[in-house]
């Protein structure tokens, strides 16, 4: 299961799955994901679940969020970014890539010589 590891300064990692298609993060208790540091929001973001893929939303936070650097509203997540909420760093750890139980069978080899020989030019 997909999770999001929030680290608030001077205080250890907190890791929150995201199991629901919709979480919440923000300041106040109604969060799936409350951070109570004053440079969160109190609704400053949420994380969308949809076919497997996850999208973050900023909910227009008077810090605004970053991703990997880069300010951002509505961003696809891939696994290790790193969000930053205020002074909040937060990383996101995607689902394991499903892999199927076994690899299917290669197709038949075909035969490196020709049964007929083609007909001389002539």
């Amino acid at each position: 299961m997909a999770k999001l590891v929030v680290t608030i300064p001077d205080q250890d990692p907190v890791e929150h799955e995201l199991g629901a298609d919709e979480t919440t993060i923000g300041r106040v208790n109604g969060n799936a994901i409350v951070i109570g540091e004053g440079s969160v929001s109190s609704q400053h973001a949420k994380i969308l679940r949809s076919e497997g893929r996850y999208v973050f939303e900023d909910l227009h936070s008077t810090n605004g969020s970053f991703l990997n650097g880069n300010q951002v509203r509505s961003t696809p997540l891939d696994s290790n970014d790193k969000l930053t909420l205020g002074v909040v760093e937060c990383v996101f750890v995607g689902d394991p890539v499903e892999r199927p139980a076994s690899l299917p069978k290669p197709p038949r080899e075909l035969p490196r010589e020709p049964k007929h020989a083609a007909p001389a030019a002539g």
